[in-house]
């Protein structure tokens, strides 16, 4: 016998519930709609639909991966930032709403620090999925954006998610470690950037097992490991930015909530820059931390 849409739900709520999956009715909605190819509204203007045996199949499937902890967001391939869609698979960290932060501190200098600057020069450092990258192409569309990973399967899924947000042309993507291809021979003749962004790996080393397994066992470690202290990539980052940024440009780097003055401490200690901010994301945890070149 068939089962309604709801009825399915139902059952995969259940089912969820047992292996403590902190949202279940989220989740089984979010995958039917997948399954179905339904937004939101349509998924609840179809509740007594019936599906068919390949389709609850098909959803049994889909439930199942998120039983075994999978995120949602790789079992669609697909999540949503800054109002644009990203497709992501396990080779990229997926995008979090704090990181919107990042881009609304890019925009905001932009108007008040560089407002007569064309094209404005950016950098994004560890893309990922491009989430960065793309969404301050789609806001700057003078902008010179390049965008880089040392991960080449990240730069693929990156390419792919310019070219479906229609900024592919808008942006450089690099293969490379951090400013290594930026910074280290000036015979590139690479100028120089107005700002410098990235959201570097900043979970202690130790600390990862203790995440979710939704993080822990299923995101890429190399986009999670910041080593022993969770600082490693600050250190390499903010050693080598000053040489890639143009007088008084920027470097704004994403953070833990509680690492904020240690990455100041870090800054101290190097004579190219003079300032360094920190704003709060709307949890009021300390997001992003903005170091200001002399």
């Amino acid at each position: 016998m068939n089962l309604k849409v709801s009825e399915a739900i139902k059952k995969a709520e259940n089912f969820l519930k047992t292996k403590s999956i902190p949202k279940p009715r989220l989740d089984c909605e979010v995958l039917m709609e997948s399954l179905l190819g339904f937004n939101q509204a349509e998924l609840y203007a179809n509740l007594e639909r019936y599906l068919s045996s390949l389709q609850f199949e098909s959803y049994s499937r889909l439930i199942e991966r998120r039983g075994n902890r999978e995120p949602t967001q790789y079992i669609i391939q697909s999540r949503e930032f800054w109002s644009l869609d990203f497709r992501v698979d396990k080779s990229v960290l997926i995008p979090r709403p704090e990181t919107e932060i990042l881009i609304e501190r890019v925009l905001v200098l932009r108007l008040e620090k560089h407002a007569g600057v064309s094209p404005l020069r950016i950098l994004d450092i560890g893309t990922g999925c491009g989430n960065i990258a793309i969404a301050l192409a789609k806001e700057i569309p003078a902008a010179k954006i390049i965008a880089s990973d040392i991960s080449l399967s990240a730069l693929k899924i990156a390419m792919l998610n310019a070219k479906l947000n229609g900024v592919k042309k808008r942006i450089e993507f690099v293969q490379g470690n951090l400013l290594e291809p930026f910074c280290n021979d000036r015979n590139l003749k690479i100028p120089p950037f107005n700002i410098i962004v990235s959201n570097p790996p900043y979970i202690p080393s130790e600390q990862i097992n203790e995440l979710s397994p939704e993080v822990s066992k299923w995101e890429p470690r190399t986009a999670l490991d910041g080593g022993i202290d969770g600082l490693d990539f600050y250190r390499k980052i903010i050693a080598k930015a000053g040489d890639c940024l143009v007088k008084e440009g920027f470097l704004l780097l994403e953070i833990g909530e509680d690492q904020a003055e240690k990455i100041k401490e870090i800054a101290s200690f190097h004579n190219a820059y003079k300032e360094v901010k920190v704003y709060q994301d709307y949890s009021g945890k300390n997001r992003v931390i903005e170091i200001w070149k002399k």
